[in-house]
């Protein structure tokens, strides 16, 4: 793998790399003393690692707010490294090369960071470089990259196929999965992971030619897209009382069940450990699947964007907003999240009346040129938002018309849909506003 440089780049990279050097500290080093777990960590059960720890260095840093503020290497009694001074000139450098496509959809920004310390340290301990910083890069990132698929496991949801959407697989383990893993595992290992993993439900993508743990990141993102784009067809949407449990493990608020403990404060003995049912897995059903597939067609094309423009990168950011709002089982805070989106979308700058924006380039993204069907649209978005504003400034919750809050997750979802259209031809919202003021001025009648 190339870094892809110009040769005045790569220069230029070699030449601050070497010039850093200069500002790296070397000091003797105290030993490190640990400090005495205290709380609940006291009380966990741990296995004792010390006879294990190889003779090596170890990496240090003191934080600051969650930040490190320095960096150094500790072995045999010295510290060599960045002190707090110098730190920033090495972070500086270390975000200069991270901003290069070539490098941060290869590998993790902690890959960077760990490799070129150690590049910094070693030429600083033996007085010379083996290879020039570029090429000792090239050669790290090559060692690590390879093509990998990662699985991220979906709670609460049951499929009767495997199907996809974009880059992303949903799939389940099934049974001949493990079979054949025992042809190399013994029966109890294998055994051990199908009580765990089989007939489980993942979204699973492949990453090619990636550093393993920086695969992990770009994977899990086309995942969260092709749940977004799932979630679209989430019974909620047409009955918005109706909860949707199901999402990939790590955004589930509620899982299938949930474990809390009863102790009798007069009976020592008595300690009970107690399960409750949580969330009841959705099945998609196979008809169901292949419904979705042919319908989610518009939204399959945004997520699959390897380059997105400015108006399809605020596309995919209410598509995720919307999708973190079907979650939301209360109906008021969903309401005021929809209207954000249409506000993001909609809103032509902050001096024009937000309703009115929204009215105006609502119906004429969505195609509204009937005179009826504009005042019945004006009409049904006035008396919606009015709700949306007594909850934001007046915590006053007025009771919300279910037919009235599933048609607004409906034309939500078409107005993306629609905006996924306009994006191939107008590049950024406000390109699109102004290519339709024209359509407004034309077709909007009098009401």
């Amino acid at each position: 793998m190339s870094l892809d440089l110009h040769i005045q780049a790569e220069k230029a990279f070699n030449k601050n790399a070497f010039d850093l050097i200069a500002f790296l500290e070397e000091k003797a080093s105290e030993a490190i003393i640990a400090n005495d777990p205290i709380g609940s960590r006291a009380d966990k059960l741990s296995d004792d690692w010390s006879d294990k720890i190889a003779d090596a260095p170890i990496r240090i840093s003191e934080t600051s707010k969650g930040e490190s503020i320095d960096i150094f290497e500790q072995y045999r009694g010295r510290s060599v490294g960045f002190n707090t001074t110098e730190y920033p000139k090495f972070e500086k450098f270390i975000k200069s090369i991270y901003k290069m496509k070539s490098i941060s959809d290869k590998v993790s920004y902690d890959f960077l960071y760990d490799n070129t310390f150690r590049w910094l340290v070693d030429v600083h301990k033996t007085k010379r470089a083996e290879e020039e910083f570029v090429s000792y890069l090239n050669n790290r990132i090559a060692e690590v990259t390879g093509n990998f698929t990662y699985s991220f496991k979906i709670l609460n949801l049951d499929i009767q196929k495997k199907f996809n959407l974009g880059k992303v697989e949903f799939e389940y383990l099934e049974a001949s999965y493990f079979d054949k893993m025992e042809e190399k595992k013994s029966l109890d290992d294998v055994n051990a992971l199908r009580e765990k993993l089989q007939g489980m439900v993942y979204a699973s993508c492949t990453i090619m030619n990636v550093e393993r743990s920086r695969g992990v990141n770009l994977a899990l993102q086309e995942c969260y897209k092709a749940m977004d784009v799932l979630k679209l067809f989430s019974p909620t949407i047409i009955r918005p009382k109706h909860r949707t449990y199901f999402d990939i493990d790590n955004r589930v608020t509620v899982s299938e069940e949930q474990e809390y403990i009863i102790r009798d404060r007069g009976d020592f003995d008595q300690f009970n450990i107690n399960l409750a049912a949580g969330a009841k897995p959705y099945e998609l059903k196979v008809e169901t699947i292949d419904d979705i597939v042919i319908s989610a067609k518009n939204f399959v094309f945004l997520i699959s964007l390897k380059q997105p423009n400015e108006l399809q990168k605020l596309i995919l950011n209410g598509l995720s907003r919307l999708s973190e709002a079907i979650s939301n089982p209360n109906i008021h805070r969903r309401l005021v999240d929809l209207f954000t989106i249409w506000e993001a979308f909609l809103l032509k700058n902050n001096s024009v009346n937000i309703q009115d924006s929204i009215i105006e380039y609502g119906a004429a993204f969505m195609k509204i040129k009937d005179k009826d069907k504009i005042v019945e649209f004006k009409s049904f978005i006035m008396s919606m938002y009015d709700i949306r504003s007594q909850v934001v400034h007046h915590a006053n919750h007025k009771e919300i018309d279910l037919q009235k809050m599933s048609q607004l997750q409906i034309y939500t979802i078409h107005l993306i849909e629609d905006l996924i259209g306009l994006s191939v031809n107008y590049p950024t919202k406000a390109i699109a506003i102004e290519a339709y003021d024209n359509f407004i001025v034309k077709n909007t009648p009098n009401i």
